[in-house]
């Protein structure tokens, strides 16, 4: 008997961040001339995150792509270790190291399985 239930799962993906705590000028291309406007910041980013959490009830993977760990002062100075209360902060405080893209992959599986979201069994790479 085959499920007729369907479930959303929202993707988020970032990257470029480079070690930016707070908001900060940004320049952006507007046609042939350069506008500059406030982006970033890790409060920010927090802040859109929850509402995406809050507005797909949970059902939400959220990817930080790169570039994540250099850009700032504090992040060199500490070779990244000043990002890693910020980046534990997430939801439930959870925080850990993601070694390879697999990993990813098995840990979103994971938590989709876990909140009861129905995941198709995945194939072998070869």
């Amino acid at each position: 008997m085959e499920s007729t239930d369907k479930a959303s799962l929202t993707i988020v993906q970032m990257n470029d961040t480079h070690a930016y705590f707070d908001l900060h000028q940004e320049m952006f291309w507007q046609g042939d001339h350069a506008v500059y406007n406030q982006a970033g910041g890790y409060a920010h980013i927090a802040t859109i995150v929850k509402q995406i959490w809050t507005e797909s009830q949970g059902n939400c993977l959220f990817c930080d792509c790169g570039d994540t760990f250099h850009g700032t002062y504090p992040a060199i100075d500490t070779q990244g270790k000043a990002m890693i209360p910020i980046l534990k902060s997430g939801k439930d405080g959870k925080g850990g190291k993601v070694k390879n893209r697999k990993q990813a992959i098995a840990i979103g599986i994971s938590e989709a399985k876990e909140a009861g979201l129905k995941v198709p069994d995945q194939k072998d790479e070869k």
